[in-house]
């Protein structure tokens, strides 16, 4: 997830929302009014004593604005892709081409020889150690488990991630269900075993060692030892940031033949914001956020103005019910927004899945 928004250049879009301003209850009538609504609530309260209300939110007013805990929500959509024949695709394909890593283990050497002639004994040890690594690593077989990108059912993802439930910024992943269900459920590899990745393993602990003390002694030689090895770290960096290669979340999302979208927003509340999920879905199940927002007679209401049902239980006071119909009309509005960026068509039929 750091590698896309790292790499997302898009300013965060603020989700639409209508605030409707709380009603302010009049504290004062007219003498016959107020005798009227007294003896009103007297032949009333023995039948609603039992009715628990909810806490009444201060009127909003020009000098009291209520706090307001923003959420984030990063929309990640994931899709397949032709694996076109690109510049870096080709560059790709081509670091995993024996010739080729025969050649750059041939080139390593040569390097380190010409640095062993020149007198700068210590980078080029550190460039034989970092050419015997690569070797080695080069002969560990990664594997790809059963049902790696891939999946049994027919329909798309829709799947919610935070760090806690509590959480201010939350990832909605959607699309391919082979992709997101292998990113957040299913194993993407299996670790090798046996006799010779111990030695792998114990080789690179060795290497570690040998370029640490390598370094040392070029940082205390004091000399063009140490003009090479600046360089030679130079180019290295030069080479994996400067030209368009970002890594091996990029290498990985080119060769599977992967494309990412993202799209970041602000949503004024967490209801508001599992309300619009929910809308999103096009489901009808609401278990997913149980742990996220306990169920409740303010989110049954919520979700049911969603649904376009508006039902209301007898503790909700006037102001209530306009706070939940103002809050149905943000999600709504932000349901809207996220079916206009990712494709109004599509249909989700499953629920979302709240994985914290």
């Amino acid at each position: 997830m750091r590698y896309f928004l790292g790499r997302s250049k898009e300013r965060r879009e603020v989700m639409p929302e209508k605030l409707a301003a709380v009603p302010v209850e009049a504290k004062a009538q007219t003498a016959s009014a107020s005798h009227n609504d007294k003896s009103s609530s007297s032949r009333t309260a023995s039948s609603t004593s039992h009715v628990s209300h909810f806490r009444t939110v201060d009127p909003v007013t020009p000098n009291k604005i209520p706090q307001r805990r923003y959420q984030v929500l990063n929309v990640f959509y994931f899709r397949r892709k032709s694996t076109a024949r690109t510049l870096l695709g080709i560059c790709i394909k081509l670091g995993d081409r024996t010739w080729f890593r025969v050649l750059s283990f041939i080139a390593l050497l040569g390097l380190s020889a010409f640095l062993g002639l020149i007198g700068a004994y210590g980078t080029a040890t550190v460039v034989v150690s970092s050419a015997l690594s690569q070797a080695v690593a080069w002969n560990i077989k990664i594997q790809r488990p059963t049902g790696y990108l891939s999946n049994n059912e027919a329909h798309d993802a829709c799947m919610l991630v935070a760090s806690h439930q509590n959480a201010t910024e939350w990832n909605l992943l959607i699309g391919d269900r082979g992709i997101v269900d292998t990113l957040l459920n299913k194993p993407m590899f299996l670790v090798p075993s046996g006799e010779g990745v111990d030695m792998a393993a114990s080789w690179f602990w060795f290497a570690n060692l040998v370029q640490l003390v390598a370094m040392t002694f070029v940082a205390g030689q004091k000399g063009w030892d140490g003009v090479a090895l600046v360089l030679l770290l130079g180019l290295h960096w030069a080479v994996f940031n400067i030209f368009p290669r970002s890594g091996l979340v990029h290498s990985w999302l080119q060769t599977e033949g992967i494309d990412a979208v993202l799209k970041s927003y602000e949503l004024g509340g967490r209801m508001a914001m599992m309300g619009a999920i929910q809308a999103f879905s096009k489901s009808k199940i609401t278990r997913w956020m149980d742990d996220i927002i306990v169920p409740h007679p303010r989110r049954d209401a919520l979700l049911s103005c969603i649904e376009g049902k508006a039902m209301f239980g007898p503790e909700f006071s006037e102001s209530d019910q306009q706070r939940t119909q103002s809050m149905a009309e943000a999600s709504l509005a932000a349901a809207q927004v996220l079916e206009r960026d990712f494709h109004p068509s599509r249909v989700l039929p499953t629920p979302p899945k709240a994985v914290v």
